[in-house]
């Protein structure tokens, strides 16, 4: 959205804390946009996000690393 860019511009100091669920909240797609735009964040970086939203995706590179995980 332009508008939530022009904010995040006039306020460089800000740092997002970004409170979204499902879809763009959790999928790092917001993340990569906070990314272009040099803002700030709180959180895991966009790829991080879109790997671990996916769950079937995530279990097997989680388990790779040496973590139990449920069946």
């Amino acid at each position: 959205n332009s508008t939530l860019v022009s904010l995040l511009a006039s306020h460089p100091e800000a740092v997002v804390v970004s409170m979204l669920h499902g879809g763009v909240g959790e999928d790092g797609a917001l993340r990569e946009v906070f990314e272009l735009v040099g803002a700030r964040y709180v959180g895991a970086s966009g790829p991080a996000s879109r790997l671990t939203f996916d769950k079937s995706i995530a279990t097997p590179v989680v388990a790779a690393a040496g973590v139990r995980t449920p069946r």
